[in-house]
């Protein structure tokens, strides 16, 4: 018993960086709450895109919607706009390739979803 609480005082330590924030700050933070969840999941996919000016932006799955979020001042995410799905979907996934994003969901009809993002930047 002694050996093992020895051991543990040891090997304690080891895992503590992984609890550190090491060199990271918050600087922003974008929800909107009462968005419906699906097996109380309320977001679940994330992807970047910048356009040819420099301004960037978020796509966000959420269970219901695909999320276009500015994320250009970092300190102000806005949404510029949205699309909604066929039904609520646990899994959302995108991509992007030139100015498209691919998204498809792992549920409803919706298959795959091309968006044009020349259009891009949007006023919000």
């Amino acid at each position: 018993m002694y050996k093992s609480i020895i051991l543990l005082l040891v090997c304690f330590p080891i895992f503590l960086p992984g609890q550190e924030q090491h060199n990271m700050s918050l600087l922003g933070r974008w929800d909107e709450p009462g968005l419906p969840t699906s097996s109380g999941v309320k977001y679940n996919d994330i992807w970047g895109y910048a356009d040819c000016g420099g301004n960037e932006y978020a796509i966000v799955g959420s269970a219901r919607y695909i999320h276009f979020i500015d994320v250009t001042n970092p300190a102000g995410p806005a949404e510029i706009s949205r699309f909604e799905g066929s039904t609520n979907s646990v899994w959302r996934d995108f991509k992007t390739y030139g100015h498209y994003a691919y998204a498809v969901a792992d549920q409803g009809t919706d298959g795959l979803l091309v968006f044009d993002l020349s259009q891009y930047p949007l006023k919000t």
